[in-house]
């Protein structure tokens, strides 16, 4: 689709430079050709790069891109895409460049190989979407750990209290109520394995496929978890919890510093997603040992659901939907849109308890 000033298109090979200077212009942070290559050209459930953009007087000013992910439910599996790195010139917009571009990618990918989109957009992108067909269908807690939040407090001088978050690592982490919790729970001796190089998706997916979940989930196999955590933004680690001889329980973890220059530690994904008193005896030593091994973190966040929220407040994780961290975060809120009227999934999506997330199925992390 083009107009006399602007032409909506495929992606093709020759706009990657393009993207990538957008990039930097929109989010002032550089992106690899590595990053690229990993995201849009290596991802193994489409066989092209999924992206629409906008082209103006030779420069790509506009772009729409989608992350494939495979999903399952009981007995269905198709393939879902989440749009991610979405992005419009400042000088560009209020044109409905963004609208134009959701709709030539509907027209794609309506009825065809993708059963759905679901994404998690912030307040400025979530309106847009609506009005393009996606409905809102809950907000997803995250548990924050904060260590040392003094680089995130830095850049939110809005907030009410100041001097008060400023302290609020300290508060967590050596309240007299905290350390007896942590002494009186202390982990019992399991043996647990860390891996800082390749994810292993072997194990993995065989912790996976001992109990998978009732609700939408990305789903794990080998080739899910080599490509999965190749992503070179982050550094990856997974932690194995055994008890005794047989594997029970892990985590994979992930860490980067953040253009703010907080250091952040993610519990990306959970197995297996179905919790037991076994899985979740292990799963508490694991997080110790994870909070342990990335003292110089100042930012560790989890997500809700596949982790009981018991357990992570005993490691001093707070829901960003309580009173204090509610003023230094957004809330994250699951949007979904079916491709196909006459799909099933229209009978379920709707609903946040018919799904089971990690950070996995998150394009960002």
């Amino acid at each position: 689709m083009s107009d006399n000033k602007y032409t909506i298109r495929e992606y093709q090979g020759e706009d990657r430079e393009g993207f990538l200077n957008l990039y930097e212009h929109t989010f002032g942070q550089q992106k690899s050709d590595e990053w690229f290559e990993w995201k849009y050209v290596d991802n193994p459930y489409v066989d092209h790069v999924s992206m629409y953009i906008t082209e103006h007087k030779g420069d790509i000013i506009g772009a729409r891109p989608f992350f494939a992910l495979p999903i399952t439910r009981r007995d269905w599996d198709g393939t879902a895409l989440q749009p991610g790195d979405t992005m419009v010139h400042v000088e560009h917009r209020g044109q409905g460049l963004f609208t134009r571009m959701n709709k030539e990618a509907l027209e794609k990918y309506s009825n065809s190989e993708f059963d759905l989109i679901f994404n998690f957009p912030n307040k400025q992108s979530g309106p847009g979407n609506i009005k393009m067909g996606w409905k809102p269908i809950g907000n997803i807690k995250e548990y924050y750990r904060l260590q040392d939040p003094t680089p995130l407090l830095d850049t939110r001088l809005d907030l009410p209290f100041p001097a008060t978050f400023a302290n609020i690592g300290g508060l967590v982490t050596r309240t007299p109520a905290y350390v007896r919790r942590i002494l009186s729970q202390s982990p019992r001796s399991v043996n647990i394995k860390r891996l800082d190089v390749e994810v292993p998706g072997d194990e993995l997916t065989g912790l996976y496929k001992r109990m998978k979940p009732d609700g939408l989930h990305a789903t794990r196999s080998p080739e899910f978890f080599r490509w999965r955590f190749s992503n070179p933004d982050w550094n990856y680690k997974t932690y194995l919890g055994f008890d005794e001889a047989e594997l029970t329980a892990a985590l994979v973890v992930g860490t980067k510093t953040r253009k703010d220059c907080l250091r952040v530690t993610q519990v990306i994904d959970v197995l297996p997603l179905v919790g037991t008193p076994e899985r979740n005896s292990i799963l508490y030593n694991l997080l110790h040992k994870v909070i342990k091994d990335n003292s110089d973190t100042n930012l560790f966040v989890a997500p809700s659901r596949v982790i009981p929220e018991q357990l992570l407040e005993l490691h001093a994780f707070w829901s960003d939907q309580s009173f204090l961290l509610s003023k230094v975060s957004d809330e994250t809120q699951l949007m979904v849109n079916v491709l196909s009227e006459d799909s099933p999934l229209n009978q379920v999506v709707h609903d946040i308890d018919s799904w089971t997330l990690t950070f996995a199925e998150f394009d960002t992390k």
